[in-house]
């Protein structure tokens, strides 16, 4: 007997087609629908420049423990360790390094400059040194401008306070800091003047995208604990 080796055949497979439906219901008398003031449509998310605000975050970091740890926490953990230098040279050049890095608080200065960009959401470093004047400072920064000796240490700004970015951007697209501004303005306040420097003078430091403070995101919980607990006057 011949079996029927026969398959049936499968019904194609409809493949749904996906599409929004938009209307325009609306429901005046319940106020429901597109436009009706009910609290639903009254639900909106303000633009909230907590970052320009330098005054309340000055405020802020200044009372409150809260933020402080905030800010300062993470800073911290970043520099604890420090550095390692593994190279060839001399026990007595490392020595003079460490030296050179204690007598300019250059641990100190970059640990607060990350507690600044955290805070105010951007901080840079001004490399200062010494007999470069501020002709020098226009120039690309090369090892053959620093003498020995030369180096006096790191002057950290805010990003609201001493340091501000020309309009001229690097346009060379291999260079890391393409995109980026290729000269800033450092106000000298005692002299009521400022003056360019070149970017490579500069340690950049910026808390996250698009420059923001790191208060940002947490000032709803930090007010609400402190509304509830008080929790800004008592020390931890």
């Amino acid at each position: 007997m011949l079996k029927n080796n026969r398959t049936k055949s499968k019904p194609a497979e409809r493949n749904p087609v996906r599409a929004s439906a938009l209307d325009t219901f609306v429901n005046a008398l319940t106020r429901q629908g597109l436009g009706m003031p009910n609290p639903l449509n009254a639900t909106a998310y303000p633009i909230t420049r907590l970052t320009q605000d330098y005054l309340l975050l000055i405020s802020m970091y200044r009372n409150s423990w809260l933020v402080r740890k905030i800010v300062d926490r993470v800073a911290q953990d970043m520099t604890k360790a420090w550095i390692n230098i593994t190279s060839d040279v001399t026990p007595e050049a490392l020595d003079r390094i460490d030296r050179l890095e204690r007598i300019g608080y250059v641990h100190a200065k970059i640990t607060e400059g990350i507690q600044w960009a955290r805070l105010f959401g951007g901080a840079a470093g001004l490399m200062m040194i010494d007999g470069l004047g501020e002709n020098g400072l226009l120039e690309p920064l090369s090892p053959d401008m620093v003498m020995p000796g030369s180096f006096k240490g790191i002057m950290v700004l805010d990003r609201w306070s001493g340091v501000y970015p020309d309009n001229g951007l690097v346009d060379n697209i291999g260079d890391p800091e393409f995109g980026l501004p290729e000269y800033y303005e450092i106000a000298d306040y005692t002299r009521q003047k400022s003056f360019p420097v070149h970017h490579s003078h500069i340690g950049r430091e910026n808390e996250e995208a698009g420059s923001c403070t790191a208060m940002r995101r947490c000032r709803p919980t930090t007010r609400r604990l402190c509304a509830s607990s008080a929790i800004s006057c008592v020390p931890p």
